[in-house]
This record gives structure tokens, sequence and C-alpha cells, in this order.
């Protein structure tokens, strides 16, 4: 039965279509076998970025940097590649179905089987610091019809011994309906968090006919490596992923990137 055609309000009047498109139901799409998924701008900025030592905290709104004109602010503590992971992982728990459902298992074996980290105590510690974060940070996305104010994990029941409990933000569904880059999970999670993982989602995040500007990329990286530093980085990321399979080619020249699919 369509969901849409359904919906009564409380008066017994139909609601009109934008109403009943919010109302209605929300979930992911299926993803490919092997594969995650997420939404193309959102990997090419700074709200994931890739940093290291102390992460800094926002008590206001501050802007992301990203490579394009779409606008995002951030209030929470940094996100960095590892939370990126957890939160990817657990988008793939919902695939396919209502994504503000609970996702529930042991921290141990989501450690190992979900994100490729050690079934260790020092890992399932790692996981809870990504997982409260997630649970804190608050994201404004500026859309063209619109803005999200979103958070990522609406609530969380961490136990300590036994299985966890974990609901995604509804939120979450919306940037799913736009185009969607989707991951070999097994490329990016057989990556150590950093750079090589943020570029692993640039790269994938864009049709890459065009070159890149590099000044643009490291700063919607939020990497504090001065300019050659960045590049030589890059250059040397680009060069294991040429060797994996993950790139046909790249060159680096004069300020620019120019990769070529595989």
């Amino acid at each position: 039965m369509d969901i849409l055609a359904q919906f009564i309000n409380a008066a017994g009047q139909v609601e009109s279509l934008e109403e009943k498109r919010f109302y209605a139901e929300k979930s992911l799409p299926k993803f490919y076998k092997g594969t995650l998924a997420f939404e193309p701008i959102l990997l090419k900025s700074n709200l994931f970025g890739h940093g290291s030592g102390a992460r800094a905290v926002s008590d206001v709104f501050r802007s992301v940097a990203v490579y394009g004109n779409t606008k995002i602010e951030f209030k929470g503590e940094e996100l960095r590649q590892d939370d990126l992971r957890v939160l990817l992982a657990l988008l793939r728990r919902r695939a396919g179905v209502r994504v503000d459902g609970a996702i529930e298992f042991l921290p141990r074996a989501f450690c190992r089987e979900d994100l490729g980290w050690a079934d260790s105590g020092e890992s399932v510690n790692k996981l809870e610091d990504a997982v409260l974060r997630l649970a804190d940070a608050r994201a404004r996305v500026y859309y063209e019809k619109g803005m999200l104010a979103m958070s990522f994990i609406s609530d969380a029941r961490l136990a300590k011994v036994g299985g966890w409990s974990i609901w995604l933000s509804g939120l979450l569904a919306p940037i799913f309906e736009r185009n969607l880059t989707f991951l070999k999970a097994r490329e990016r999670l057989g990556m150590k968090d950093g750079l090589g993982t943020w570029l692993y989602g640039f790269i994938k995040a864009d049709s890459c006919l065009f070159e890149f500007n590099l000044e643009k990329m490291r700063l919607a990286s939020g990497s504090t490596y001065v300019q050659k530093e960045f590049n030589r980085a890059v250059s040397k990321a680009l060069a294991g992923f040429e060797a994996d399979g993950i790139v046909a080619s790249f060159a680096v020249a004069k300020g620019k990137l120019k990769v070529c699919k595989a």
C-alpha cells in the first residue's frame, strides 16, 4: 500500500504532497554488495578531516571547508576519518531499511567484522569515543532547496557488559536522496584512517573529468601540512592507489592534480 496515498492527518484531511513526503517513512537505499555509501559533497569536505593530536572543540557553529559551493557548518568535537569509518559501517547496517531503527551489536564483534579493527578493549574504547562524538556533533548542510540541521547519532545505549544499541538520526535519510558515492568496503576499511582515506573518498565522489586545485583540496581536507608537503603526500597516496588499481593514472604539476579513474 502506498503510504503517501493513505496518509491522512488528525483532522481527516488529506495532507499536501509536501507534508506526505515529510511524514513518509524514510529508508536508506539498498547498497551494492560489498560497498559503503555516503553523500559526495560531504566526502569532499573537512566535515570528517584527517588531523592528528588533540581534537578541536567548537561550542558554536563554524564553517567547514568544502571543495565546491555547498555550505556546511559544524558544532562539536572535531570529527575525523575514524569517525567516518564508524558512521559508514552503521549506515551499512541500515541499508534498505528505515535509517533510524535500532542497530544492535556486540562491540568487539562490530570492531572486528564491521570496522576492520582489532578485537580488543582498546578498539572498543575507540569505538565508544567515536559514537559519543557522533552523538554530540551537530551539522548544518545548506542545499539548493533548504538546509538540514542534523546530528548523526540520535541515541546510544552502551552497556558495560553485553550488546550495544545505536540509533542514527532520521535526517541522514535525506542526504541519501541525492547522488550517492559508493565505496568498496574492502578498499576503504583496509586503509589506515588519515589523508589516504580522505583522498579515497574525495576521488570516488568526483567524476575526475577535470583537474583539481591542490590548494583548495588541502583546505577542504583540513590538512595541517604546508602545500608542498600536502602535494607530496597526495602523490604518495595516489601512487599506492595506482598500484592497487584504484586509479588508472595521475599527474601532479603546477598546483593541479589530474586523475584518471580505473
